[in-house]
């Protein structure tokens, strides 16, 4: 927003915005696992497309080097030091965590665009509201670290939703059309709300 605003200041309204070679290196001495990164990821392009970045590019789609464990797919000779071979490489490679999230986030949002952000669900909830072929769907999460009950109203019977690895359950609304959920630092979509509740204009 402050980058937008020293733009428009200067008169350019129409350039787009790219970010780009972001990411997070899961070589053991960053802090950062495999899992908080397919978390991580996903919160971060989620609020890349809330803020109309038009292009969004992580860093590397697979490791590369001793220690530089930016990808998506997980390669087991670097992380044992050996600079893969022909022979060796395709034995040593499959997905991490995060790129099953990244495929998740993709076939949620694919052609979805945003429409708002949700700011009561609590001070550490995060709750996005994309349309999708007329439809919404919310991505919802908290980053406080610890899981944070929130009640969401979504006015009808019931709901569903998909969890960061793409598993899918049915969840019913109370009698009063109001969703209990757990959030944590993983982001859930939310399918099937009332759409004059997410949509509608003003709200």
């Amino acid at each position: 927003d402050e980058i937008r605003a020293q733009l428009a200041k200067y008169g350019y309204t129409n350039k787009s915005a790219w970010i780009t070679e972001v990411g997070y290196n899961t070589f053991e001495a960053t802090g950062i696992n495999d899992a908080q990164k397919a978390h991580a990821m996903v919160r971060r392009t989620v609020m890349a497309l809330a803020k109309n970045i038009e292009c969004y590019i992580e860093h590397s789609p697979s490791d590369w080097e001793p220690n530089c464990f930016y990808g998506l797919v997980h390669d087991a000779e670097y992380y044992a030091g050996r600079i893969p071979t022909t022979r060796s490489a395709p034995n040593s490679i499959y997905p991490k965590e995060s790129f099953v999230s990244y495929c998740v986030m993709v076939r949620q949002l694919t052609g979805a665009e945003y429409v708002q952000r949700l700011d009561y669900l609590g001070a550490t909830a995060m709750g996005t509201v994309f349309r999708k072929e007329g439809k919404p769907v919310l991505v919802l999460w908290d980053y406080s670290g610890e899981p944070q009950e929130v009640e969401l109203e979504v006015g009808v019977p019931e709901v569903r939703v998909t969890d960061l690895m793409g598993a899918e359950r049915t969840m019913a609304a109370g009698a009063d059309g109001a969703l209990a959920l757990t959030l944590t630092q993983c982001p859930v979509y939310v399918h099937g709300a009332d759409p004059a509740l997410f949509l509608a204009a003003g709200r």
